[in-house]
């Protein structure tokens, strides 16, 4: 017994329909999948541009703050340049010349303590007019080149306090040790074999 079975013919404009639809969806996403990678590429090629700006010192000041993610005004407050008249428009060497040194280090990394500033001004033996707040371009690189220095010094003291301390506590022997002939290494034999 054979069972009547109602066959639907699909008509040509319903393929056509539903192609057209599979070409359009497949074609959105390859849109959407290389405009990613698009947009990628620019937002790459613009901070690998700011950054060389930030290198060669070409930067604005708006760029700096951006990079160290500031506002215009927290950049103007962390560097000491609230009322130095600069703008997002200026070249961030003038940001720079206009900086008091303590801001200045700051931006550097380097906390300056009284004592340290102290130190510094008698090593160079500055006057009482060169203060902590000194914009002076020149007091701000011979401070720099200070304490790269003390920087070094203390890092090559501490590499010899580090090898004396091991030497000291894993490798001494006073005069008064007596040493077990079980443990002490025969050199002599070692070099006849």
């Amino acid at each position: 017994m054979a069972k009547n079975f109602v066959s639907k013919k699909v008509s040509g404009n319903s393929i056509s329909k539903l192609m057209i639809a599979v070409i359009v969806v497949v074609f959105a996403l390859g849109v959407f999948a290389v405009s990613g990678v698009i947009k990628d590429g620019i937002k790459r090629r613009a901070r690998e541009a700011l950054q060389e700006r930030l290198n060669s010192n070409s930067a604005t000041i708006g760029e700096r703050a951006d990079y160290m993610g500031m506002e215009l005004d927290e950049f103007f407050t962390y560097c000491g340049l609230e009322n130095a008249g600069l703008s997002a428009k200026d070249e961030e060497q003038k940001a720079y010349e206009k900086m008091p040194l303590r801001n200045f280090a700051k931006l550097n990394g380097i906390e300056i303590t009284e004592d340290d500033f102290k130190e510094f001004k008698t090593s160079l033996e500055l006057g009482d007019d060169v203060t902590i707040d000194t914009t002076d371009l020149d007091i701000k690189s011979q401070y720099m080149m200070y304490y790269q220095m003390q920087q070094s010094a203390a890092s090559a003291e501490g590499m010899e306090m580090g090898t004396d301390m091991v030497i000291d506590s894993d490798m001494a022997i006073d005069a008064d040790t007596e040493i077990d002939p079980d443990m002490a290494i025969n050199t002599d034999a070692a070099d006849a074999e």
